[in-house]
């Protein structure tokens, strides 16, 4: 058997770092923040984080984002890794997100009318909201539902409670998915349990993304499905 190239298993382990995360995600939340500021949109994740912060007097605008940066800063410093970072990483991260997309994109279309964009919150006016929903649904919500809950599921379930890793992981996937589904539905009155179930199976998606291939890849795929559906629905 072949081994693969010394790159793509460089490649391969970059993405879970830290640093590369960071590389792939600021340049989104810098285009997403800006228009927030230009345009005035908002998501209920953003939202949310930007209110929760609020209560320990942290409420500025940019705070949200900054948490973002402050966590995956930590998170490179906590676990000592190198400051190098290879300069195509980021953008063959955005060819693998797109790609790792397109099973989405396919469930989606076979569940027809209710798999939708997996944006909580959707303001669907103008093209320039629609695109910035796009990128800030894939910043935030795999923050909330991948990033920051599986973490807490994993503190809970395997530190403190000493469940077997790989039921805690079966847990905290399917947990994180369902709250993930949920979200859509917040102020909706009712759930669609087709798009539920759409939602459901999507956010597991998103899950096994994250776990496999780190956050920036997962907020790759969450970005670039939302941006397949918009033009779809523009075609």
């Amino acid at each position: 058997m072949t081994r693969p190239p010394a790159q793509l298993n460089a490649y391969w382990g970059q993405t879970h770092k830290p640093l590369a995360n960071l590389a792939f995600i600021v340049p989104l939340l810098l285009v997403y923040e800006a228009g927030v500021a230009l345009i005035g949109t908002d998501l209920l994740s953003r939202s949310h984080i930007h209110a929760f912060l609020a209560k320990f007097d942290a409420g500025a605008e940019y705070f949200s984002a900054l948490l973002i940066v402050v966590v995956l800063v930590a998170q490179q410093f906590a676990g000592k890794h190198p400051w190098r970072l290879r300069p195509a990483t980021p953008a063959i991260m955005a060819l693998e997100a797109a790609v790792l997309a397109v099973p989405l994109l396919s469930l989606g279309l076979l569940l027809g009318h209710h798999s939708g964009a997996i944006a909580g919150g959707w303001p669907r006016s103008e093209l320039a909201r629609d695109l910035l929903s796009c990128v800030g649904a894939g910043i935030y919500e795999e923050f909330l539902f991948r990033l920051a809950w599986l973490a807490a599921a994993a503190l809970l379930l395997v530190d403190l409670l000493n469940v077997p890793k790989d039921a805690a992981v079966a847990v905290a996937v399917f947990t994180s998915a369902a709250a993930f589904a949920l979200y859509h539905f917040v102020g909706a009155g009712a759930i669609l349990w087709g798009r539920f179930a759409f939602l459901l199976l999507a956010g597991a998606y998103l899950a096994g993304v994250y776990l496999l291939r780190g956050y920036g890849v997962a907020v790759g795929v969450h970005v670039a499905y939302n941006m397949m559906v918009l033009a779809l629905r523009g075609a």
